[in-house]
Protein backbone atom coordinates (compact mmCIF):
# COMPACT_ATOMS: atom_id res chain seq x y z
CA UNK A 1 0.00 0.00 0.00
CA UNK A 2 1.35 3.32 -1.19
CA UNK A 3 0.95 6.76 1.31
CA UNK A 4 -1.72 7.85 -1.40
CA UNK A 5 -3.94 4.58 -1.23
CA UNK A 6 -3.59 4.96 2.43
CA UNK A 7 -4.98 8.21 2.70
CA UNK A 8 -7.29 7.53 0.01
CA UNK A 9 -8.62 4.34 2.32
CA UNK A 10 -8.74 7.05 5.83
CA UNK A 11 -11.35 9.54 3.33
CA UNK A 12 -12.89 6.60 2.34
CA UNK A 13 -14.94 5.73 5.38
CA UNK A 14 -18.16 7.49 6.77
CA UNK A 15 -17.49 11.03 7.14
CA UNK A 16 -16.58 12.32 10.62
CA UNK A 17 -19.86 12.86 12.68
CA UNK A 18 -21.13 12.54 16.51
CA UNK A 19 -22.50 9.89 17.61
CA UNK A 20 -24.47 9.41 20.23
CA UNK A 21 -21.85 7.00 22.12
CA UNK A 22 -18.03 5.23 22.53
CA UNK A 23 -19.17 1.48 21.75
CA UNK A 24 -17.72 1.66 17.92
CA UNK A 25 -14.53 2.94 18.93
CA UNK A 26 -13.96 0.23 21.63
CA UNK A 27 -15.16 -2.53 19.15
CA UNK A 28 -12.48 -1.48 17.28
CA UNK A 29 -9.44 -1.21 19.55
CA UNK A 30 -10.93 -4.17 20.77
CA UNK A 31 -10.40 -5.75 18.11
CA UNK A 32 -6.54 -3.97 17.68
CA UNK A 33 -5.57 -4.89 21.21
CA UNK A 34 -6.44 -1.78 23.15
CA UNK A 35 -3.02 0.28 22.81
CA UNK A 36 -4.21 2.84 24.26
CA UNK A 37 -3.88 0.80 27.91
CA UNK A 38 -0.05 0.77 27.29
CA UNK A 39 0.45 4.25 27.04
CA UNK A 40 1.25 7.03 29.14
CA UNK A 41 -1.24 10.39 28.05
CA UNK A 42 -2.34 13.80 28.18
CA UNK A 43 -5.72 13.81 27.11
CA UNK A 44 -6.24 17.65 26.12
CA UNK A 45 -10.32 19.61 25.55
CA UNK A 46 -11.38 22.90 25.04
CA UNK A 47 -13.21 25.07 22.02
CA UNK A 48 -10.08 27.37 21.86
CA UNK A 49 -6.24 27.26 22.78
CA UNK A 50 -6.20 23.31 22.87
CA UNK A 51 -3.96 22.72 19.97
CA UNK A 52 -1.56 25.30 21.09
CA UNK A 53 -1.84 23.78 24.78
CA UNK A 54 -0.98 20.55 23.05
CA UNK A 55 1.76 21.87 21.07
CA UNK A 56 3.50 23.41 24.09
CA UNK A 57 3.02 20.16 26.49
CA UNK A 58 4.60 18.13 23.34
CA UNK A 59 7.84 20.58 23.04
CA UNK A 60 8.31 20.92 27.05
CA UNK A 61 8.52 17.01 27.48
CA UNK A 62 10.49 16.80 23.95
CA UNK A 63 12.98 19.13 25.72
CA UNK A 64 13.02 17.33 29.21
CA UNK A 65 14.77 14.18 27.15
CA UNK A 66 11.00 12.36 26.56
CA UNK A 67 9.83 10.29 23.25
CA UNK A 68 6.30 11.93 22.75
CA UNK A 69 3.60 11.24 20.38
CA UNK A 70 1.41 14.31 19.18
CA UNK A 71 -1.84 13.55 17.74
CA UNK A 72 -4.25 16.70 16.94
CA UNK A 73 -6.94 17.82 14.45
CA UNK A 74 -7.67 18.96 11.71
CA UNK A 75 -4.32 19.17 9.45
CA UNK A 76 -3.26 22.00 7.66
CA UNK A 77 -1.55 20.79 4.47
CA UNK A 78 -0.84 17.04 4.60
CA UNK A 79 -2.60 14.42 6.72
CA UNK A 80 0.48 13.06 8.75
CA UNK A 81 0.40 16.23 10.71
CA UNK A 82 -2.27 15.30 12.68
CA UNK A 83 0.22 12.10 14.23
CA UNK A 84 3.37 13.14 14.99
CA UNK A 85 6.34 11.22 16.76
CA UNK A 86 9.17 13.92 18.68
CA UNK A 87 7.63 16.89 16.75
CA UNK A 88 7.65 15.12 12.85
CA UNK A 89 4.66 14.28 10.75
CA UNK A 90 4.47 10.50 10.54
CA UNK A 91 6.53 9.29 7.64
CA UNK A 92 4.64 8.31 4.35
CA UNK A 93 5.52 4.41 4.31
CA UNK A 94 5.14 4.31 7.98
CA UNK A 95 1.35 5.64 7.79
CA UNK A 96 0.64 2.94 4.97
CA UNK A 97 1.89 0.25 6.54
CA UNK A 98 -0.05 1.57 9.65
CA UNK A 99 -3.40 1.62 7.97
CA UNK A 100 -2.67 -2.10 6.37
CA UNK A 101 -2.24 -3.37 9.70
CA UNK A 102 -5.63 -1.60 11.16
CA UNK A 103 -7.90 -1.95 7.76
CA UNK A 104 -8.65 -5.86 8.71
CA UNK A 105 -9.87 -4.43 12.03
CA UNK A 106 -12.48 -1.68 10.21
CA UNK A 107 -13.59 -4.03 7.91
CA UNK A 108 -14.47 -6.82 10.69
CA UNK A 109 -15.83 -3.93 12.83
CA UNK A 110 -18.30 -3.37 9.33
CA UNK A 111 -19.05 -7.04 9.18
CA UNK A 112 -20.88 -7.04 12.51
CA UNK A 113 -22.33 -3.65 12.03
CA UNK A 114 -19.97 -1.21 13.54
CA UNK A 115 -19.65 1.84 10.99
CA UNK A 116 -16.09 3.28 11.95
CA UNK A 117 -15.82 7.14 11.60
CA UNK A 118 -13.11 8.75 9.56
CA UNK A 119 -12.39 10.76 13.05
CA UNK A 120 -12.28 7.05 14.87
CA UNK A 121 -10.12 5.56 12.11
CA UNK A 122 -7.61 8.23 12.57
CA UNK A 123 -7.90 7.98 16.76
CA UNK A 124 -7.17 4.12 16.49
CA UNK A 125 -3.87 4.76 14.01
CA UNK A 126 -2.75 7.40 16.01
CA UNK A 127 -2.78 5.23 19.53
CA UNK A 128 -1.05 2.51 17.34
CA UNK A 129 1.40 4.51 15.98
CA UNK A 130 2.47 5.92 19.71
CA UNK A 131 2.39 2.20 21.20
CA UNK A 132 4.39 0.46 18.33
CA UNK A 133 7.22 3.15 18.61
CA UNK A 134 7.00 2.96 22.30
CA UNK A 135 6.51 6.91 23.52
CA UNK A 136 6.77 7.67 26.73
CA UNK A 137 4.04 10.29 26.57
CA UNK A 138 1.31 10.90 24.00
CA UNK A 139 -0.89 13.81 24.19
CA UNK A 140 -4.12 13.72 22.62
CA UNK A 141 -6.03 16.18 21.82
CA UNK A 142 -9.87 15.79 21.55
CA UNK A 143 -11.59 15.74 18.11
CA UNK A 144 -14.86 17.74 19.35
CA UNK A 145 -16.68 18.20 22.73
CA UNK A 146 -15.24 15.19 24.96
CA UNK A 147 -17.65 13.32 26.59
CA UNK A 148 -18.52 11.60 23.18
CA UNK A 149 -15.33 12.26 21.39
CA UNK A 150 -13.77 9.00 19.99
CA UNK A 151 -10.80 10.05 21.77
CA UNK A 152 -12.33 9.72 25.54
CA UNK A 153 -11.82 6.24 25.70
CA UNK A 154 -8.59 6.73 27.10
CA UNK A 155 -7.41 6.90 30.76
CA UNK A 156 -4.46 9.61 30.78
CA UNK A 157 -2.29 10.90 33.27
CA UNK A 158 -3.85 13.95 33.41
CA UNK A 159 -6.67 15.55 31.76
CA UNK A 160 -6.57 19.36 30.69
CA UNK A 161 -9.85 21.82 29.46
CA UNK A 162 -8.74 24.74 27.82
CA UNK A 163 -11.35 27.91 27.24
CA UNK A 164 -14.55 27.02 26.66
CA UNK A 165 -16.76 28.76 24.35
CA UNK A 166 -19.71 29.11 21.78
CA UNK A 167 -18.75 26.24 19.49
CA UNK A 168 -20.54 23.14 17.95
CA UNK A 169 -24.04 24.43 19.16
CA UNK A 170 -25.59 21.44 17.08
CA UNK A 171 -23.73 18.50 18.92
CA UNK A 172 -22.49 20.15 22.27
CA UNK A 173 -25.75 22.20 23.03
CA UNK A 174 -26.51 26.19 23.13
CA UNK A 175 -25.39 27.30 26.70
CA UNK A 176 -21.87 28.40 27.77
CA UNK A 177 -23.09 25.60 30.80
CA UNK A 178 -24.28 22.67 28.44
CA UNK A 179 -20.53 22.96 26.17
CA UNK A 180 -18.54 23.46 29.69
CA UNK A 181 -20.09 19.73 30.87
CA UNK A 182 -19.57 18.20 27.45
CA UNK A 183 -15.82 19.20 28.12
CA UNK A 184 -16.12 18.20 31.98
CA UNK A 185 -16.65 14.73 29.75
CA UNK A 186 -12.90 13.83 29.52
CA UNK A 187 -12.52 14.23 33.63
CA UNK A 188 -12.12 10.31 34.57
CA UNK A 189 -11.72 8.88 38.55
CA UNK A 190 -8.59 9.57 40.32
CA UNK A 191 -7.13 11.66 37.43
CA UNK A 192 -6.26 15.05 38.36
CA UNK A 193 -7.54 17.82 35.99
CA UNK A 194 -5.86 21.01 34.85
CA UNK A 195 -8.59 23.96 33.79
CA UNK A 196 -7.89 27.02 31.69
CA UNK A 197 -8.73 30.14 32.37
CA UNK A 198 -12.53 30.00 31.68
CA UNK A 199 -15.46 32.61 31.99
CA UNK A 200 -17.09 32.68 35.34
CA UNK A 201 -19.95 30.32 33.85
CA UNK A 202 -17.99 27.62 32.35
CA UNK A 203 -15.57 27.75 35.28
CA UNK A 204 -18.10 26.81 37.57
CA UNK A 205 -19.42 23.89 36.11
CA UNK A 206 -16.38 22.36 35.40
CA UNK A 207 -15.21 22.77 39.31
CA UNK A 208 -18.43 21.38 40.14
CA UNK A 209 -18.08 18.25 37.82
CA UNK A 210 -14.20 17.40 39.20
CA UNK A 211 -15.54 18.29 42.67
CA UNK A 212 -18.47 15.36 42.19
CA UNK A 213 -15.51 13.00 41.27
CA UNK A 214 -12.87 14.13 44.08
CA UNK A 215 -10.60 15.12 41.27
CA UNK A 216 -7.44 17.47 42.76
CA UNK A 217 -7.74 20.30 40.35
CA UNK A 218 -4.66 22.65 39.01
CA UNK A 219 -4.80 25.95 37.77
CA UNK A 220 -1.63 28.34 37.27
CA UNK A 221 -2.12 32.10 36.42
CA UNK A 222 -0.02 34.19 34.58
CA UNK A 223 1.73 36.92 36.22
CA UNK A 224 3.10 40.40 34.32
CA UNK A 225 2.19 39.74 31.08
CA UNK A 226 4.56 40.85 28.47
CA UNK A 227 3.80 41.08 24.54
CA UNK A 228 5.64 41.61 21.75
CA UNK A 229 4.50 41.13 17.81
CA UNK A 230 5.99 37.50 18.19
CA UNK A 231 6.03 36.58 20.89
CA UNK A 232 5.10 36.49 24.45
CA UNK A 233 6.47 36.84 28.77
CA UNK A 234 5.31 35.86 31.71
CA UNK A 235 5.84 34.93 35.42
CA UNK A 236 4.16 32.27 36.80
CA UNK A 237 3.99 30.34 39.88
CA UNK A 238 4.74 26.47 39.05
CA UNK A 239 5.20 24.27 41.77
CA UNK A 240 6.95 25.04 44.89
CA UNK A 241 9.02 27.39 42.80
CA UNK A 242 8.07 30.84 40.80
CA UNK A 243 9.49 31.25 37.03
CA UNK A 244 10.05 34.29 35.86
CA UNK A 245 9.54 35.72 32.51
CA UNK A 246 9.51 32.51 30.54
CA UNK A 247 9.11 33.38 26.75
CA UNK A 248 6.33 31.67 24.63
CA UNK A 249 7.32 31.88 20.64
CA UNK A 250 3.90 32.08 19.75
CA UNK A 251 1.65 35.41 18.59
CA UNK A 252 -1.05 36.92 21.06
CA UNK A 253 -1.76 37.59 24.59
CA UNK A 254 -4.39 34.61 24.76
CA UNK A 255 -1.23 32.24 24.50
CA UNK A 256 0.03 33.36 28.31
CA UNK A 257 -3.18 31.36 29.53
CA UNK A 258 -2.56 28.25 27.18
CA UNK A 259 1.14 28.02 28.59
CA UNK A 260 -0.34 28.11 31.72
CA UNK A 261 -2.65 24.86 31.26
CA UNK A 262 0.45 23.65 29.65
CA UNK A 263 2.74 23.71 32.58
CA UNK A 264 -0.49 22.57 34.81
CA UNK A 265 -0.23 19.25 32.95
CA UNK A 266 3.24 18.99 33.38
CA UNK A 267 3.73 19.83 37.17
CA UNK A 268 0.87 16.58 37.12
CA UNK A 269 2.96 14.89 35.14
CA UNK A 270 6.51 15.93 37.98
CA UNK A 271 3.67 14.73 40.80
CA UNK A 272 3.44 11.18 39.12
CA UNK A 273 7.50 11.33 39.30
CA UNK A 274 8.33 12.45 35.77
CA UNK A 275 12.11 14.38 35.63
CA UNK A 276 10.86 17.96 33.75
CA UNK A 277 14.14 20.17 35.16
CA UNK A 278 12.99 23.82 34.85
CA UNK A 279 15.21 24.62 32.15
CA UNK A 280 12.99 22.06 29.72
CA UNK A 281 10.33 23.85 30.30
CA UNK A 282 12.19 27.19 29.22
CA UNK A 283 13.45 26.13 26.33
CA UNK A 284 10.48 24.09 25.30
CA UNK A 285 7.94 27.19 25.21
CA UNK A 286 10.80 29.57 23.94
CA UNK A 287 10.75 27.01 21.32
CA UNK A 288 7.17 25.95 20.24
CA UNK A 289 5.61 26.51 16.70
CA UNK A 290 2.36 25.86 15.83
CA UNK A 291 1.50 26.29 12.29
CA UNK A 292 -1.60 28.66 11.51
CA UNK A 293 -1.75 30.10 14.53
CA UNK A 294 -1.01 34.01 13.99
CA UNK A 295 1.76 32.97 12.22
CA UNK A 296 3.84 35.76 9.52
CA UNK A 297 4.56 34.99 6.51
CA UNK A 298 6.17 38.25 5.18
CA UNK A 299 3.18 40.31 5.30
CA UNK A 300 0.45 37.98 5.65
CA UNK A 301 -0.50 36.96 8.73
CA UNK A 302 -2.81 33.35 9.18
CA UNK A 303 -4.74 32.32 11.44
CA UNK A 304 -7.11 29.75 12.49
CA UNK A 305 -9.96 31.58 14.28
CA UNK A 306 -13.22 30.21 13.39
CA UNK A 307 -15.72 30.89 16.38
CA UNK A 308 -16.29 34.10 17.93
CA UNK A 309 -14.11 33.49 21.64
CA UNK A 310 -11.09 32.97 18.92
CA UNK A 311 -12.08 36.07 17.00
CA UNK A 312 -11.76 37.98 20.10
CA UNK A 313 -8.71 36.36 20.07
CA UNK A 314 -7.55 37.53 16.70
CA UNK A 315 -9.31 40.85 17.59
CA UNK A 316 -7.54 41.62 20.56
CA UNK A 317 -3.86 41.13 18.81
CA UNK A 318 -5.29 43.25 15.70
CA UNK A 319 -5.82 46.07 17.94
CA UNK A 320 -2.07 46.16 19.28
CA UNK A 321 -0.17 45.12 16.45
CA UNK A 322 -2.39 45.92 12.70
CA UNK A 323 -3.77 49.24 12.71
CA UNK A 324 -6.82 49.26 10.72
CA UNK A 325 -5.65 51.69 8.30
CA UNK A 326 -2.85 48.79 7.67
CA UNK A 327 -5.01 45.81 7.11
CA UNK A 328 -6.90 43.93 4.52
CA UNK A 329 -8.68 41.17 5.81
CA UNK A 330 -9.30 37.50 3.92
CA UNK A 331 -11.55 35.81 4.98
CA UNK A 332 -13.97 32.18 4.63
CA UNK A 333 -16.35 31.21 7.38
CA UNK A 334 -18.42 28.03 7.59
CA UNK A 335 -22.17 28.49 7.77
CA UNK A 336 -22.46 26.64 11.13
CA UNK A 337 -20.82 29.79 12.82
CA UNK A 338 -21.61 32.83 14.76
CA UNK A 339 -20.92 34.70 11.40
CA UNK A 340 -23.04 37.63 12.36
CA UNK A 341 -21.52 38.28 15.79
CA UNK A 342 -17.82 37.44 14.04
CA UNK A 343 -18.68 39.91 10.73
CA UNK A 344 -18.85 42.29 13.22
CA UNK A 345 -15.56 42.17 15.06
CA UNK A 346 -14.01 41.93 12.34
CA UNK A 347 -15.59 44.30 10.14
CA UNK A 348 -14.38 47.37 12.64
CA UNK A 349 -10.48 46.16 12.74
CA UNK A 350 -10.18 46.26 9.02
CA UNK A 351 -9.67 48.46 5.91
CA UNK A 352 -11.36 46.04 3.68
CA UNK A 353 -12.27 42.57 3.39
CA UNK A 354 -11.54 39.61 0.60
CA UNK A 355 -14.45 36.91 1.30
CA UNK A 356 -13.61 33.42 0.16
CA UNK A 357 -14.75 29.94 0.37
CA UNK A 358 -13.27 26.47 0.86
CA UNK A 359 -14.62 23.49 -1.06
CA UNK A 360 -16.52 22.04 1.59
CA UNK A 361 -20.80 21.40 2.30
CA UNK A 362 -20.27 23.65 4.98
CA UNK A 363 -18.47 26.19 3.85
CA UNK A 364 -20.62 29.96 3.19
CA UNK A 365 -20.32 31.01 -0.33
CA UNK A 366 -18.08 34.16 -0.73
CA UNK A 367 -20.91 35.98 -2.30
CA UNK A 368 -23.09 35.33 1.19
CA UNK A 369 -19.78 36.12 3.33
CA UNK A 370 -18.76 39.54 1.96
CA UNK A 371 -22.79 41.00 2.00
CA UNK A 372 -22.68 39.97 6.22
CA UNK A 373 -19.19 42.29 6.28
CA UNK A 374 -21.22 44.97 3.70
CA UNK A 375 -24.31 45.16 6.59
CA UNK A 376 -21.01 46.22 9.30
CA UNK A 377 -20.46 48.96 7.20
CA UNK A 378 -17.79 47.93 5.48
CA UNK A 379 -16.19 47.50 1.73
CA UNK A 380 -16.29 43.75 0.82
CA UNK A 381 -15.22 41.45 -2.23
CA UNK A 382 -16.15 38.04 -3.08
CA UNK A 383 -13.94 35.74 -4.52
CA UNK A 384 -14.57 32.01 -5.49
CA UNK A 385 -11.28 30.54 -5.13
CA UNK A 386 -8.86 31.14 -2.37
CA UNK A 387 -5.95 31.83 -5.22
CA UNK A 388 -7.92 34.64 -6.01
CA UNK A 389 -8.75 36.24 -2.85
CA UNK A 390 -5.16 36.20 -2.16
CA UNK A 391 -4.18 37.93 -5.03
CA UNK A 392 -6.71 40.51 -4.91
CA UNK A 393 -5.94 41.04 -1.15
CA UNK A 394 -2.25 41.61 -2.18
CA UNK A 395 -3.45 44.31 -5.20
CA UNK A 396 -5.72 46.57 -2.42
CA UNK A 397 -3.02 46.10 0.13
CA UNK A 398 -0.54 47.70 -1.98
CA UNK A 399 3.13 46.81 -3.61
CA UNK A 400 5.25 45.64 -0.88
CA UNK A 401 6.93 48.70 -0.78
CA UNK A 402 4.67 51.24 0.84
CA UNK A 403 5.36 53.95 3.46
CA UNK A 404 3.79 55.05 6.66
CA UNK A 405 3.28 58.69 7.95
CA UNK A 406 2.72 59.19 11.98
CA UNK A 407 2.07 62.97 12.80
CA UNK A 408 -0.27 64.26 16.41
CA UNK A 409 -1.57 66.47 14.45
CA UNK A 410 -4.88 66.50 12.02
CA UNK A 411 -4.03 68.83 9.66
CA UNK A 412 -0.95 67.21 8.88
CA UNK A 413 -2.39 63.96 8.81
CA UNK A 414 -4.96 65.51 6.32
CA UNK A 415 -2.81 67.48 4.43
CA UNK A 416 -0.22 64.36 3.89
CA UNK A 417 -3.01 61.50 2.61
CA UNK A 418 -4.51 64.87 0.25
CA UNK A 419 -0.90 65.00 -1.64
CA UNK A 420 -0.70 60.74 -1.89
CA UNK A 421 -4.16 60.78 -3.06
CA UNK A 422 -3.57 63.75 -5.61
CA UNK A 423 -0.56 61.54 -6.80
CA UNK A 424 -2.25 58.60 -7.24
CA UNK A 425 -0.08 56.91 -4.42
CA UNK A 426 -2.57 55.87 -2.09
CA UNK A 427 -2.21 52.33 -2.20
CA UNK A 428 1.33 52.73 -1.28
CA UNK A 429 1.20 56.03 1.53
CA UNK A 430 -0.79 56.65 3.89
CA UNK A 431 -0.80 59.00 7.04
CA UNK A 432 -2.25 57.86 10.04
CA UNK A 433 -3.06 60.43 13.13
CA UNK A 434 -1.21 58.76 16.27
CA UNK A 435 1.54 59.14 18.84
CA UNK A 436 4.76 58.35 17.79
CA UNK A 437 5.46 56.99 21.14
CA UNK A 438 3.35 54.11 20.03
CA UNK A 439 4.76 53.52 16.69
CA UNK A 440 6.16 49.75 17.54
CA UNK A 441 2.12 48.92 16.73
CA UNK A 442 2.58 49.80 13.06
CA UNK A 443 6.09 48.49 11.92
CA UNK A 444 6.91 44.95 10.86
CA UNK A 445 9.64 43.42 12.72
CA UNK A 446 13.05 43.61 11.40
CA UNK A 447 10.90 44.10 7.89
CA UNK A 448 11.69 47.82 7.58
CA UNK A 449 14.08 49.89 5.20
CA UNK A 450 13.92 53.01 6.65
CA UNK A 451 12.65 55.25 9.64
CA UNK A 452 12.31 59.15 9.11
CA UNK A 453 12.07 61.42 12.36
CA UNK A 454 11.46 65.27 11.78
CA UNK A 455 11.76 66.74 15.34
CA UNK A 456 9.83 70.39 15.91
CA UNK A 457 6.64 72.29 14.89
CA UNK A 458 4.86 71.95 12.06
CA UNK A 459 4.91 75.33 10.03
CA UNK A 460 1.62 77.20 10.53
CA UNK A 461 -0.21 74.36 13.28
CA UNK A 462 -0.86 74.72 16.83
CA UNK A 463 2.35 74.97 18.39
CA UNK A 464 1.33 73.79 21.78
CA UNK A 465 1.08 70.30 20.44
CA UNK A 466 4.97 68.87 20.48
CA UNK A 467 6.85 65.70 21.45
CA UNK A 468 8.83 65.02 24.29
CA UNK A 469 11.77 62.62 24.98
CA UNK A 470 9.54 60.39 27.02
CA UNK A 471 7.59 59.71 23.61
CA UNK A 472 10.24 60.41 21.07
CA UNK A 473 13.04 57.96 22.55
CA UNK A 474 10.88 55.13 22.68
CA UNK A 475 9.61 55.56 18.90
CA UNK A 476 13.25 56.01 17.86
CA UNK A 477 14.02 53.06 19.76
CA UNK A 478 10.97 50.87 18.11
CA UNK A 479 12.06 52.20 14.91
CA UNK A 480 15.41 50.73 15.29
CA UNK A 481 14.16 47.81 15.88
CA UNK A 482 12.15 47.46 13.32
CA UNK A 483 14.87 48.31 10.55
CA UNK A 484 16.24 45.10 8.84
CA UNK A 485 20.17 44.56 8.88
CA UNK A 486 21.40 47.45 6.28
CA UNK A 487 18.51 49.66 7.26
CA UNK A 488 18.92 53.70 7.67
CA UNK A 489 16.86 55.56 10.57
CA UNK A 490 16.98 59.56 9.80
CA UNK A 491 16.48 62.11 13.07
CA UNK A 492 16.07 65.78 12.16
CA UNK A 493 16.62 67.44 15.18
CA UNK A 494 15.33 71.26 16.28
CA UNK A 495 16.72 73.78 19.18
CA UNK A 496 13.52 76.04 18.89
CA UNK A 497 10.99 76.50 21.01
CA UNK A 498 10.23 75.18 24.84
CA UNK A 499 11.35 71.78 24.15
CA UNK A 500 13.59 71.38 21.56
CA UNK A 501 16.85 71.77 23.01
CA UNK A 502 15.67 69.21 25.79
CA UNK A 503 14.35 67.09 23.12
CA UNK A 504 17.89 67.52 20.50
CA UNK A 505 20.15 66.77 23.98
CA UNK A 506 18.14 63.34 24.85
CA UNK A 507 18.30 62.27 21.27
CA UNK A 508 22.10 62.90 21.24
CA UNK A 509 23.03 61.53 24.13
CA UNK A 510 20.82 57.96 23.36
CA UNK A 511 22.71 58.11 19.94
CA UNK A 512 25.98 58.00 21.56
CA UNK A 513 25.25 55.00 23.33
CA UNK A 514 24.39 52.72 20.83
CA UNK A 515 27.20 50.47 20.27
CA UNK A 516 29.02 50.70 17.19
CA UNK A 517 29.16 46.75 17.05
CA UNK A 518 25.97 46.79 15.79
CA UNK A 519 25.14 50.56 14.44
CA UNK A 520 27.13 53.41 12.62
CA UNK A 521 26.29 56.90 13.25
CA UNK A 522 26.89 59.77 12.04
CA UNK A 523 26.06 63.86 12.60
CA UNK A 524 25.36 66.19 9.87
CA UNK A 525 26.92 69.92 11.46
CA UNK A 526 25.97 72.95 9.39
CA UNK A 527 29.56 75.03 9.92
CA UNK A 528 28.60 78.09 9.11
CA UNK A 529 25.23 78.22 10.87
CA UNK A 530 24.30 79.10 14.58
CA UNK A 531 23.77 76.16 17.18
CA UNK A 532 19.92 76.56 16.79
CA UNK A 533 20.23 75.15 12.83
CA UNK A 534 18.48 71.77 12.43
CA UNK A 535 20.91 69.07 13.04
CA UNK A 536 20.37 65.70 11.02
CA UNK A 537 21.30 62.31 12.69
CA UNK A 538 21.48 59.15 10.61
CA UNK A 539 21.70 55.74 11.88
CA UNK A 540 23.15 53.02 9.35
CA UNK A 541 22.26 49.29 11.19
CA UNK A 542 25.28 47.24 10.28
CA UNK A 543 24.33 44.36 8.18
Amino acid sequence: MTEKEAIEKIHSVYPTGCKNGLENMRALMGRLGNPQEKLTMVHVAGTNGKGSCCAMIERMLRAAGYKTGLYTSPYIEVYNERIRINGEPIAGDKLAALVESVWPAVEACEKDGVQITEFELGTALAFCCFAKEKVNVAVIEVGLGGRLDPTNIITPAVSVITEVGMDHMQFLGDTIEQIALEKAGIMKPGVPVVLGRQEKAARGVLLAAAKGKELPILSLTAENVKEERTRIAFDVAFGGERLKALTVSLCGRHQADNACAALGALLALKKKGMKIPTSAVRAGLADVHWPGRLEYFGRVLLDGAHNDPGVRALCGYLDRWMPKENTVLISAMMRDKETEKMCQRLAARVRCVVCTQPNIPRAMPAGELAKEFEAQGIRAYAFAHVKDALEEARRLAGPEGWVLGLDIQAQAVANTNARLAAAGLEAIGRAVQADHANLAAYLPAGGIDAAVFNFGYLPGADHHQFSTPATSLPALEAALAALRPGGLLAACLYSGGPNGDGEKKAVLAWLERLPLTRYTVLEARFANWAETAPLPCFVLKNP
